[in-house]
């Protein structure tokens, strides 16, 4: 994602959203709905909106200064709990290519897992 952002910087904007862990550290992943955690599972999955914002403060310096970082919602009293990652899909290595089509966002390109080269292959 550095690398794209550093690359294409002049033609498109890259926004990294964070969501849920995938593999948090002694709690239920997501995706499978039980503990599936690995070496770099170091982090807990967080139940507040403070907590998931303290975290992405943390994940955003590996970030290149040419990514914008969004924290995807957490707000349990409203009921719009990860509208992001609900919306685009439950994908912890996603990437969408949206188009501003004259301020309607259009996905041009959707990948479930981000693959450099394919997703290089359609930006202008």
């Amino acid at each position: 994602m550095n690398a794209v952002a550093n690359t294409w910087s002049d033609k498109v904007h890259v926004i990294a959203v964070y969501t849920v862990e995938a593999h948090p550290k002694k709690n239920n992943s997501p995706y499978s709905g039980k503990p599936w955690e690995f070496g770099y599972s170091t982090i807990y999955q967080a139940y507040t909106y403070p907590v998931r914002t303290s975290y992405a403060r943390t994940f955003e310096k590996q970030l290149s200064k040419n990514i914008t970082l969004l924290v995807d919602n957490l707000d349990t009293f409203n009921k719009d709990i990860n509208p992001v990652w609900c919306t685009y899909g439950p994908a912890p290595n996603g990437a969408w290519l949206i188009h501003n089509n004259g301020g309607k966002p259009v996905v041009k390109f959707a990948q479930p897992w981000f693959k450099k080269a394919e997703l290089e292959a359609h930006l202008p």
